[in-house]
Formats: C-alpha cells, sequence, structure tokens
C-alpha cells in the first residue's frame, strides 16, 4: 500500500469517525443498521489507514538515515581520494626537486667545481638571484670558495661557527629559511651584501657530526613550501662529495 493511498483511508476514516460522532450526539442510539455498518466499516479504514502510516514511517527515517549515512561515507572517500592525490603530487614534485638539486655533483674534484654546480642547480630550480658557498678550512674558517651573481668589490667575507647568521646555522647544523626579511638585515648578517633579494635560505652541508661545508642562497620569491623536506634528500649526497673533495 503506498503512503498517499493510506493518507485517502486515513481521511476518509476521519470523516466517517465525525460523522458517527455527530449521529450519535443528534440520533443516540436510533441509527439506521445498514448505517452502522457502513460506518463501522469506515472506522476500521481509519484504523488500518493509522496502523499503515505508523509502520511506514520508521522505514522512511531508517532509509533517510541510510542514504545519509551512504552520502557521508562517498565524502569520507572522495576526501580521502583528494588527500592521497595530494600526497602523491607533492612527493612527486619533492623527488624531482631533488634530482635537479643533484645533477652532476658526483665527478666534481674540486671545493669550487663543486660549488658552482651547487649554485648552478638550484638557480635551475628554485630561482635563485644570489649565491655563496663556503667550505670549512683547517683553522676552522670558513671561506667563499663559489659564488653565483655576486658583483662585490671586495670578497665574501670569511667567519667561523657561531658568528654572524651563517656561523649560527653552521653551528646549528640545520637548514634555515627567512621570507620576507629586509634589505638592511641581509646586509648585516649576511655576506651576499645590500640590495639583494629579501628571502634567504642557508643550507648547512654536515659530515661526522659538524658542519663541513655551507650555502646560501638569495631569491627574489619565495622558497617552495616543501623546500626542508627537499633539503633533507639533498643535503647528504652533497656532505658526501665535499667530505670526499676534503680528504
Amino acid at each position: 500500500m503506498k503512503p498517499s493511498l493510506a493518507r485517502i483511508l486515513f481521511f476518509s476514516g476521519s470523516a466517517a469517525l465525525l460523522v458517527t460522532i455527530v449521529l450519535i450526539f443528534f440520533v443516540g442510539n436510533e441509527i439506521p443498521g445498514g448505517l452502522k455498518i457502513t460506518l463501522f466499516l469506515f472506522q476500521c479504514i481509519l484504523l488500518g489507514g493509522l496502523l499503515f502510516l505508523f509502520l511506514s514511517k520508521p522505514k522512511g527515517r531508517k532509509k533517510k538515515r541510510t542514504n545519509r549515512k551512504s552520502m557521508t561515507q562517498e565524502e569520507a572517500e572522495r576526501k580521502a581520494e583528494i588527500r592521497k592525490a595530494r600526497r602523491v603530487a607533492k612527493e612527486r614534485r619533492i623527488k624531482e626537486s631533488a634530482e635537479v638539486l643533484l645533477k652532476n655533483i658526483a665527478d666534481k674534484e674540486t671545493l669550487e667545481s663543486l660549488g658552482e654546480v651547487l649554485l648552478k642547480n638550484f638557480a635551475q630550480e628554485w630561482s635563485i638571484v644570489r649565491g655563496l658557498v663556503y667550505s670549512r678550512t683547517g683553522d676552522e674558517h670558513f671561506r667563499s670558495v663559489a659564488q653565483y651573481a655576486y658583483y662585490g668589490t671586495e670578497a665574501p667575507p670569511d667567519f667561523v661557527p657561531g658568528e654572524g647568521l651563517n656561523g649560527q646555522v653552521a653551528q646549528d647544523k640545520k637548514p634555515r629559511l627567512l621570507d620576507q626579511i629586509s634589505e638592511q638585515y641581509i646586509e648585516v648578517v649576511s655576506g651576499l651584501g645590500a640590495g639583494y633579494a629579501s628571502n634567504l635560505l642557508i643550507i648547512p652541508f654536515v659530515s661526522g657530526g659538524k658542519t663541513i661545508a655551507l650555502a646560501e642562497l638569495a631569491s627574489l620569491e619565495e622558497f617552495p613550501e616543501h623546500t626542508m623536506e627537499v633539503l633533507k634528500k639533498v643535503q647528504k649526497n652533497y656532505a658526501k662529495t665535499f667530505k670526499k673533495i676534503m680528504q
């Protein structure tokens, strides 16, 4: 029985019940037998309609709950697929960046040539506009061995661990990324000089528990959000190559 038919029966039975009440009120017990039977049948119909409506409503609610549950599950699956696709795409970008940054480093035999290819690779992948590479000397100073687009009238100053921003990074042995810093700040703490880009990335290359080389890179644009994850994949390779050349 469809819900619309049940409603018809319900309203028909309700009308019969109302007629019965009116007749009893005005006529009393003198209702003709045939009419009594007819009214009784309508009352049965009323009860049947009520019973059907009562039984059908929970099923409807259950169906709605099932539909909502199904929609919620589908939405959760879609979100999971989106998160997976984003994670895969990010991992692919990290891998591709690392491959570019590690190009042509294995066969380098001098600190200068390794520093130059490092700066070239980073310029290609992350569009740096200035760059310096330092190596650690026997007297514990860091001295510049390669420059990229550096036009200072004097050579980049040496530093020791703990001295200035570069020295702090060398001492901490962890990369540091500074975004949107002032030109004056770069002039004070950086070997790159004044008037350059406002995004600075300093990368230590660590071997044997100490920093043996360091790269200082500046960019006009902010470095990618996955910069640190890429560096984890390339720092060790560069450190091994620097160490091999220094031995």
